[in-house]
């Protein structure tokens, strides 16, 4: 909700975690929170080119 107020209806998040499954959790924050907002989990695969991924994140969207 928070990330709304500050970014406008196009706000993302970003998560980054060692937790096994991104993906899961990702659904599991999509449900929790019922709405449009983008959420990108990185995972442990992730942690060794964060910072190209975040960039390729930050140009998607």
């Amino acid at each position: 909700m928070r990330t709304q107020q500050l970014g406008g209806e196009e706000a993302r998040i970003g998560l980054v975690t060692f937790y096994a499954k991104p993906g899961d959790l990702r659904d599991e924050l999509s449900q929790m929170f019922q709405r449009g907002t983008q959420i990108h989990i990185f995972g442990p695969r992730d942690l060794t080119r964060l910072p190209a991924a975040l960039q390729e994140w930050f140009t998607a969207g």
